[in-house]
């Protein structure tokens, strides 16, 4: 299998294709934002480090909507890490700028009223998390543990898109998903056998 990642000059791009070939057991092709991708493709990732509004500019620019909008209607998953999750959606306060509108909602900054005592941002280190099942499956959790590096949260505008939340601020969204559109606002790179775990799952479509 090939994956395609989305090189838009603000992604982690090294370490993903690190643990993907090596831990996961794919091939990695590194794609220049707004380039189309080969046929065959199935699976796509948009990473991201840093600011909203800059990266949100670098996605007009190279004109990576078009790229994911073409991608999106062959049948392919597209999954978006850290930044690139965020931008998945339609708003942040970063920056005050439009994101893809993949997944209806918006990016907000955790403020200090949402914190508990000894928490702090930006929200840095290793955090349980758990996967949102639907009702036939009794709700039933799955708790893991993924590696986070964020001042800004998603907010899905709809519950049914909200995949993980995480117990920080008062509880956030960890990831959302909308059909074969995925966010995950942690790591896997970053999050050891979870990671792997988590990158195999979504490879294999589940």
């Amino acid at each position: 299998m090939t994956v395609a990642i989305i090189n838009y000059g603000v992604g982690n791009v090294g370490s993903l294709v690190n643990m993907l070939e090596r831990k996961c057991g794919v091939h990695c092709e590194v794609v220049d934002g707004g380039a189309a991708l080969k046929k065959g493709i199935s699976h796509c990732i948009l990473p991201g480090v840093g600011h909203f509004g800059f990266a949100a500019e670098e996605l007009r620019t190279r004109r990576v909507q078009n790229q994911l909008d073409a991608f999106l209607k062959t049948g392919g998953h597209l999954l978006g890490i850290c930044l690139g999750a965020q931008l998945l959606l339609e708003f942040s306060e970063e920056g005050d700028a439009c994101g893809l509108g993949f997944i209806l909602g918006q990016v907000r900054k955790f403020q200090k009223g949402q914190l508990n005592e000894g928490e702090r941002v930006p929200h840095m280190g290793w955090c349980e998390v758990a996967l949102r099942r639907k009702p036939a499956e009794r709700e039933e959790t799955d708790t893991k543990r993924f590696y986070f590096v964020h001042s800004y949260h998603m907010v899905p505008e709809k519950q049914e898109d909200v995949y993980m939340t995480a117990d920080f601020a008062g509880g956030f969204t960890a990831a959302v998903k909308r059909g074969n559109v995925t966010g995950v606002q942690f790591h896997p790179e970053k999050s050891h056998a979870f990671g792997i775990a988590f990158l195999k799952s979504w490879l294999s479509g589940s």
